[in-house]
């Protein structure tokens, strides 16, 4: 009877050891502000995969006791933006995708117009969006270890707005950054339905 508690104790503690480890691994911004008029938002990898083009990232956020989050793929084989200081492989075509993971990626965006004080309004994220982006590095993207920038640009006939979009694989997270506050309420509409 001893052996089967001590069994089931160690068996519950292991399992509730790697639930506290997964919900430490996730980014919370519950208490996200901005720091020198600009508002970061930081997200944890969860989950990778890969296809024949991209590798695919889940990313999730905790605000409160909501989760949110949504997949950002990045496409394979992009080589240095800036060889010896000069430009080369500058612009990357369909070079990151944003895709929704249902009502998660809602409440991102809503989040972040909350965050960037827009007006009250539901959003919802599209259901995929791809984009040219700006290679910023001088070193060819590690997709294990490494860590990477890029600018993405979005745009309709009306308006553009401009997003950076951080990797950085060593401490698992994907950044979206604010490139220009005065972008705020076109990077919301421009991600929305």
């Amino acid at each position: 009877m001893k052996k089967t508690l001590a069994i089931t104790t160690l068996i519950l503690l292991t399992i509730t050891s790697c639930k506290t480890d997964q919900e430490q691994k996730v980014s919370n911004l519950s208490n996200l502000y901005s720091v020198d008029g600009f508002i970061d938002f930081p997200f944890t990898i969860t989950n990778t995969k890969e296809d024949k083009d991209y590798y695919q990232y889940t990313i999730k956020a905790t605000v409160d006791n909501d989760t949110i989050g949504m997949l950002v793929s990045l496409k394979k084989d992009i080589k240095a933006g800036f060889v010896n200081g000069e430009p080369k492989n500058m612009f990357v075509d369909n070079g990151i995708k944003f895709t929704s993971i249902g009502e998660q990626s809602n409440r991102l965006l809503n989040f972040m117009r909350k965050k960037y004080n827009l007006p009250a309004k539901d959003y919802a994220l599209k259901q995929e969006q791809i984009f040219t982006c700006a290679n910023l590095n001088q070193d060819a993207v590690n997709y294990k270890n490494g860590s990477s920038r890029f600018k993405i640009f979005l745009e309709d006939d009306e308006e553009n707005a401009e997003l950076f979009v951080n990797f950085n694989f060593l401490l698992n997270t994907i950044g979206l950054n604010e490139k220009d506050n005065l972008y705020r309420p076109q990077l919301v509409r421009l991600l929305s339905k």
